[in-house]
């Protein structure tokens, strides 16, 4: 039963991630603007968590793919992470 759970929340955060991350080019306002960047970003730190209680829990035991989603979830998560502090940071125009 876990393992159907994890199933259901790792898709749910990284699609999360990704719309708000769309959304973000639609907004009218700065302030939206980083508000969105923070939501993936969150989204992003969730889907990343869900794919390190994979690697611990065994479930995918030495899966090349796993490592290798894992390396790119995280430097995913770290550029998000800038875009966001930047973002916060620039004074609006």
């Amino acid at each position: 039963m876990p393992a159907r759970r994890i199933g259901d929340q790792l898709p749910r955060s990284a699609t999360s991630a990704g719309a708000n991350f769309e959304e973000c080019r639609g907004t009218f306002s700065r302030a939206d603007f980083c508000n969105r960047l923070q939501i993936a970003l969150k989204e992003m730190r969730e889907a990343l968590y869900w794919l390190r209680v994979i690697e611990q829990s065994g479930l995918c035991d030495g899966n090349a793919d796993l490592v290798d989603l894992l390396d790119k979830a995280t430097q995913l998560r770290a550029i998000q992470g800038k875009s966001t502090l930047t973002a916060r940071r620039k004074p609006e125009t």
